[in-house]
């Protein structure tokens, strides 16, 4: 029955670029339209990304918080590689970016780079991510990835506790304590 509970988790985890979390720009129109087109899940979003940042003159803030918005597009279209390398270049820029974390998190998670991704989800933890519940039912589902289901249930709990009208981590939770989790 266990088998079936992780087998379950696998086909959830697509859901999580649901999860991504782009960061405002105020300045640049380039990083603004870069920053409108991520959070609608536009067209187009990588180019204006990369214009915002070919174009130059943007504060180290924004140019970073475009990095990961880039990040999360580069990752939504299957260009994980170059993902990762925006959102290291983001926190070389400042290495405590939980959203930074949180969204290489999701990247690691498609990768099927499972204890990469629940160490990134920690740090977004630690950082006190704006998304804290998505970090949280994120990590659940890494942990899943690695069979660590005691950690999955306490993580998808912990991401019920934070946002109790939310339906995915309802469903894990429910689904885990059919099998005994408490």
């Amino acid at each position: 029955m266990i088998k079936h509970l992780v087998m379950i988790g696998c086909c959830i985890i697509a859901s999580s670029s649901a999860m991504a979390q782009s960061i405002t720009i105020f300045g640049n129109s380039d990083a603004q339209e870069c920053y409108m087109a991520t959070k609608l899940d536009g067209g187009g979003a990588i180019d204006l990304c990369s214009k915002a940042l070919n174009d130059g003159g943007l504060s180290a803030r924004d140019r970073s918080a475009t990095l990961i918005n880039r990040g999360i597009n580069l990752s939504q279209a299957g260009q994980h590689t170059k993902a990762l390398e925006d959102y290291a270049s983001a926190l070389a820029i400042n290495p405590e970016l939980a959203e930074a974390f949180l969204n290489r998190g999701n990247t690691y998670v498609f990768l099927g780079r499972f204890d990469n991704a629940v160490e990134d989800y920690s740090m977004a933890i630690e950082l006190e991510t704006r998304k804290l519940h998505a970090a949280y039912f994120n990590r659940g589902l890494a942990y899943e990835g690695l069979k660590n289901l005691e950690s999955a249930f306490a993580d998808f709990s912990k991401a019920l506790e934070l946002s109790p009208e939310w339906a995915l981590p309802m469903e894990r939770v429910e689904r885990y304590q059919e099998f005994g989790f408490k």
